[in-house]
């Protein structure tokens, strides 16, 4: 594990990871690699219950390192994706105990894939969240059966604050204790 990128503590049966690569915690191999091994350090930690994901620096996670495509083989790119999206999506499956992402500043492109990977997100009102590749064609915008209707609101790049997420979140958590979605918000 890369000290560096990634500082890992446990405190309480609770493993608190830190994305620590300054200024913007950008997303690099090494990054990745170091996220990966932290996870499964905590996995395997059976005095570990719980582990929080969060962010030594002002910004939780600014997404990729350009660096990564500018120049390079589209294989490495591709090796990169997967760490992202494959690796960490099924470490976090198969981790076995809760996952927390403690923002509270922006999160955007990858750093989205690390926050929405763990079980819960806590985002302070500082925290914004945003799809900014929409806007340069490297992500099509998804439309997802589960997000309300203002977070489908055609964008050019999908972006939104912690006070819209909890009252988007306030919403649908209405709309369940009521039984069903009400009439006039359809989720389509």
């Amino acid at each position: 594990m890369s000290a560096e990128l990634v500082r890992y503590s446990v405190s309480d049966s609770i493993a608190e990871i830190m994305l620590d690569r300054a200024p913007v915690n950008a997303l690099s191999m090494a990054l990745i690699d170091a996220l990966l091994a932290a996870l499964a350090k905590a996995r395997d930690d059976d005095a570990v219950r719980a582990v929080i994901i969060a962010s030594a620096h002002k910004v939780f996670c600014a997404g990729l390192d350009l660096d990564i495509v500018r120049g390079k083989p589209g294989i490495e790119t591709k090796k990169f994706l997967e760490r992202l999206y494959f690796a960490l999506n099924d470490t976090q499956y198969r981790m076995g105990k809760p996952t927390i992402a403690a923002i509270d500043g922006a999160v955007r492109a990858g750093g989205m894939t690390i926050a929405i990977s763990c079980d819960m997100i806590i985002a302070g009102d500082a925290s914004t969240f945003g799809y900014p590749e929409i806007d340069v064609g490297l992500m099509r915008l998804a439309r997802c059966s589960w997000a309300s209707p203002s977070m489908q609101r055609p964008r050019s790049a999908w972006d939104c604050s912690a006070r819209s997420c909890r009252r988007e979140q306030h919403w649908i958590a209405h709309a369940r204790l009521r039984g069903g979605l009400p009439p006039s918000r359809p989720l389509s």
